[in-house]
C-alpha cells in the first residue's frame, strides 16, 4: 500500500468517525490528521530529500533568525 492509499483508508475512516466524536479536543486533533495526510506532496518531497526534513524540523524547532 503507497501513501496515497493509505491517505484515502485514513480520511475515509476518520470523516465517517468525526460525527460520533464528542471532544472539541478530538475534532481538532481529527482535522489536523485530515489536513497532514492531504499534503502528499510535502511527504514525497521529504521522501526525496531526506536532508531538507532536517533542515524543516531544525527550523521548527529552533526557529529562524536572520
Amino acid at each position: 500500500m503507497n501513501f496515497k492509499q493509505l491517505n484515502e483508508v485514513v480520511i475515509n475512516t476518520i470523516k465517517h468517525q468525526l460525527g460520533s466524536a464528542t471532544s472539541d479536543t478530538f475534532k481538532s486533533l481529527l482535522n489536523y490528521i485530515i489536513l497532514e495526510l492531504k499534503d502528499d506532496s510535502y511527504h514525497s518531497l521529504i521522501k526525496s530529500y531526506p536532508a531538507l526534513g532536517q533542515i524543516l524540523k531544525a527550523i521548527e524547532t529552533n526557529g529562524l533568525e536572520d
